[in-house]
């Protein structure tokens, strides 16, 4: 039996060659995903919401999606925009809402997670 000295068929049969550059495209993709992932997981840390934050959850949680921007779920609410800002920004780091939108009058359009959901039937306000 005579082996064949490099590359090339060994028993009639060839492997299917794969290009490096094929491989790079995968790679970069798989990279982008364990970036994403790795995002998601680092944003969803554990906080302990505030009764402002619950309060702000379980009025997103009531609003449709024409009706849910700040101007329309905190007016009752009497909370300065920076406070109001930090409140959001807090409840969308640990994934109880997500940004939908924005609209350039009224501003972001926020939605409730799944988080949030369970969080709200937890406390008994859903």
């Amino acid at each position: 039996m005579a082996l064949s000295g490099g590359r090339g068929k060994k028993n009639g049969s060839a492997k299917p060659a794969v290009s490096m550059a094929a491989l790079r495209a995968e790679l970069r993709v798989a990279k982008k995903k364990i970036r994403e992932l790795e995002k998601e997981l680092g944003r969803s840390e554990r906080i302990r919401l505030d009764k402002t934050e619950l309060v702000l959850l379980d009025n997103i949680a009531r609003c449709d999606i024409d009706n849910a921007f700040p101007v329309d779920f905190a007016a009752g609410l009497n909370l300065a925009k920076p406070r109001l800002d930090y409140h959001l920004q807090r409840l969308v780091d640990a994934a109880y809402i997500k940004l939908l939108f924005r609209d350039s009058a009224l501003g972001d359009n926020f939605a409730v997670t799944q988080k949030g959901r369970k969080a709200l039937v937890k406390k008994h306000l859903l």
